[in-house]
């Protein structure tokens, strides 16, 4: 499992992992959507495997994943050479998918096409989703719509793999304008974990997200979901997400000021600033002058 080529760090495998194995009851569904190469598929399945509550049967795949299977930028095209492939944009990595995790896919049910696309069994709940297709506003309420519906209050977990990644600070907003029926219990690299307290219907969502991300709001949004942050490592990107929300409605003399802010808290914490966190420190400054060049 660790050495299984995907985008995701030790502590992303760990939540996968731990969630299958020690959370899931075989009662419901396990929703993997955006697979990619298998990455998070493979740790479901070994978590599975180690689940002393559950007793697999092949023609009940306990997992079903979706993706598009498209080779969309470089990263796609460098994780895939890393294991043999020479893939360009547009191409499928499905063989790729196929090869890499073999055997377990008998734990699979694959579905590969557009999520827009998508509709979930209607009487099937799902005790886990995990979440990596969030990128952007559109698709992250689509994945709340498709599958929110179907989760049971203290029953089910959703994880979302890029809440703790400061280019995709939509899906933070979401999740407080939905803080009614959730609560977030974990936080490892970049995933976070919450746990559904309420049942949720597509009404009930259409009307927490009617003005979630206009800016205003989603500022307030991602103001709350900082205080909620249970690492200085994830104070530190929600607030790099607050600051692009806040460059985006047009405010960059406060985005700056945030980020300044920011550089000097990050100096007082016990926080190891890595590489990673400069990195995305660095984007996010650069980030902050592309639109204020652009006006």
């Amino acid at each position: 499992m660790t050495s299984y080529p995907a985008m995701l760090a030790p502590g992303d495998k760990a939540v996968y992992f731990t969630a299958a194995r020690d959370f899931y009851s075989g009662q419901g569904a396990i929703v993997d959507a955006g697979v990619f190469l298998g990455g998070t598929t493979k740790c479901l399945v070994e978590g599975l495997r180690g689940n002393k509550n559950f007793e697999f049967r092949e023609s009940e795949k306990p997992i079903t994943a979706f993706d598009a299977f498209k080779v969309y930028s470089e990263p796609y095209q460098k994780y895939a050479a890393k294991c043999g492939e020479q893939l360009e944009i547009g191409d499928s990595f499905r063989p790729l998918f196929d090869r890499l995790l073999g055997a377990d896919q008998k734990w699979v049910d694959v579905r590969e096409g557009d999520i827009l696309q998508e509709q979930w069994r209607p009487d099937d709940f799902i005790e886990i989703a995990e979440l990596d297709i969030c990128k952007g506003v559109d698709l992250t309420k689509r994945a709340a719509d498709l599958f929110f519906p179907h989760l049971r209050p203290y029953k089910s977990i959703v994880i979302h793999q890029d809440y703790v990644f400061p280019r995709q600070p939509q899906i933070a907003v979401m999740m407080e304008a939905l803080s009614p029926f959730f609560v977030k219990i974990a936080e490892a690299a970049s995933s976070a974990v919450f746990l559904c307290t309420k049942n949720i219907s597509s009404q009930d969502m259409e009307k927490a997200l009617a003005d979630a991300f206009a800016p205003d709001n989603a500022i307030s949004h991602m103001r709350s979901a900082r205080a909620k942050a249970m690492s200085a490592g994830c104070y530190f990107i929600l607030t790099l997400g607050a600051v692009r929300l806040l460059a985006e409605s047009g405010d960059i003399r406060g985005a700056g000021n945030i980020l300044d802010s920011l550089q000097s808290e990050a100096s007082d914490w016990s926080l190891d600033i890595t590489p990673l966190h400069k990195k995305y420190f660095a984007e996010t400054a650069d980030y902050i002058r592309l639109i204020e060049d652009a006006d």
